[in-house]
């Protein structure tokens, strides 16, 4: 560097500057040689881990489109309406006998993918689900306001029912970030407070509870169409947009509720089509195993020491009361009051 005009060389006349591009040139080569190694190596625990995707033999949902396409009884939908409704199909959560896994395409990406001797499968259940929403609706339109249920004097005395709830770690950690730690902890305690069949319900509207040995309603629960219960987070009259969505479903020892989904909000189309997709999981009536449970955490586990509070106040947990868990269990008591 300090002489660059100066040329250097051995007995033999070899340049010393020749020598050492060389010896960079060497480097650089082996480097080149261990990434290659670690690409290859990468690669092949994909493709263990992975089955490749064959043209031909497996469709992915983009490939089901391109079938539906050919099918007269699907030209009314959008192709955003009609991937929704492919993917619902495919989802873990609706049973129907498909068989699907997650298959590496030529271009590496990881797709979701059925055998192709499938798709007829999946016509089939797709004409099912159009059935289902479309007779949801039927019963939508018909059931106004002033024929929702409202709580009325029984001739015989309901009694508490033990219900547990599932709520994935994931889930819960959305809505702590969304609302705060309050808000989740009065949100949990509120759906712990659902000791009545939900499914007993003839309308729609708040659910039913038992709590201090009397009749009332949910401040946040409310029943939706089929086994679909949403709640809210922020309020006690469902005046904000959150919302958790539940499934009423059948666990390893009884009835259990199954917390599917958090949505922030549903004021634009997107969101509204998100929230719609999860209420539509769990239209059906799900039953889950042990197995299946094992990937949840049950709610009376963190609340009053493992009680569930089914049946009981349920106010004596870790959690300390916010003005919205305050003001729910006000509400609850004039609605109770009320009728």
């Amino acid at each position: 560097d300090m002489y660059p005009n100066l040329t250097i060389l051995d007995t033999n006349g070899n340049n010393l500057l020749n020598v050492l591009q060389e010896i960079d040139k060497d480097f650089e080569n082996k480097k080149l040689e261990s990434e290659a190694k670690k690409i290859e190596q990468i690669t092949s625990v994909i493709q263990e881990t992975f089955e490749i995707k064959i043209n031909g033999k497996h469709m992915d949902v983009k490939e089901i489109l391109a079938y539906c396409r050919t099918l007269p009884e699907y030209n009314s939908y959008s192709d955003d309406a009609l991937e929704r409704l492919i993917r619902n199909v495919l989802s873990d959560q609706r049973q129907n006998g498909i068989q699907k896994k997650i298959m590496r395409r030529a271009d590496g990406v990881n797709v979701v993918c059925i055998e192709s001797s499938q798709r007829e499968l999946v016509h089939q259940d797709l004409q099912k689900l159009i059935k289902e929403r479309e007779t949801e609706k039927i019963k939508e339109a018909t059931v106004s306001f002033e024929k929702q249920e409202i709580i009325k004097p029984r001739t015989v005395v309901l009694k508490p029912i033990k219900i547990k709830k599932y709520i994935k770690t994931s889930q819960l950690k959305e809505i702590k970030k969304s609302s705060g730690e309050q808000n989740a902890n009065a949100a949990l305690r509120i759906i712990n407070e659902i000791n009545l069949d939900p499914l007993e319900m003839q309308f729609q509207g708040p659910v039913h509870i038992i709590k201090d040995g009397r009749e009332t309603v949910s401040a946040t629960v409310k029943k939706e169409s089929g086994c679909c219960l949403v709640q809210s987070i922020d309020s006690s009259n469902h005046d904000d947009t959150k919302r958790l969505v539940w499934g009423v479903a059948d666990g390893p020892d009884g009835l259990i509720l199954v917390c599917v989904g958090f949505r922030e909000h549903h004021n634009t189309k997107k969101a509204s089509n998100m929230y719609e997709d999860l209420r539509s999981m769990v239209y059906k009536k799900q039953t889950y195993t042990a197995q299946d449970l094992s990937e949840y955490i049950e709610i009376g586990s963190i609340i009053d020491n493992g009680n569930s509070g089914n049946g009981s106040n349920g106010d004596k947990g870790d959690f300390s009361l916010s003005k919205n868990d305050i003001l729910s269990n006000k509400l609850a008591d004039i609605l109770g009051h009320k009728y």
